[in-house]
């Protein structure tokens, strides 16, 4: 095993973070970008592809779970093994 570097090591090894920017995959970023394609090729004078017309949106909610105890983690498993079982049921 490695020794456990000192705190001056550590501090000229470290890396300084800058402001969080926005997601560059999200819906906003994303009609952005499609606004520019679309500009840039009817400035050359080029057909738009109907594939290129579309309207990018979110489609999914993601929630967070935090469990806080073992109890709440358990229930969150249980919950999450009888989805699956319901889904793949519903394949069968």
């Amino acid at each position: 095993m490695g020794k456990i570097p000192d705190e001056a090591t550590l501090e000229e090894n470290s890396m300084e973070l800058g402001k969080r920017g926005p997601n560059p995959f999200g819906a906003d970023n994303m009609k952005q970008a499609l606004s520019n394609i679309l500009v840039r090729q009817q400035a050359k004078g080029g057909k738009i592809s109907t594939c290129f017309e579309c309207i990018p949106s979110s489609t999914h909610n993601y929630i967070r779970f935090a469990p806080q105890d073992v109890d709440q983690l358990l229930t969150l498993h249980n919950w999450a093994m009888t989805y699956t079982m319901c889904l793949l049921i519903k394949k069968l």
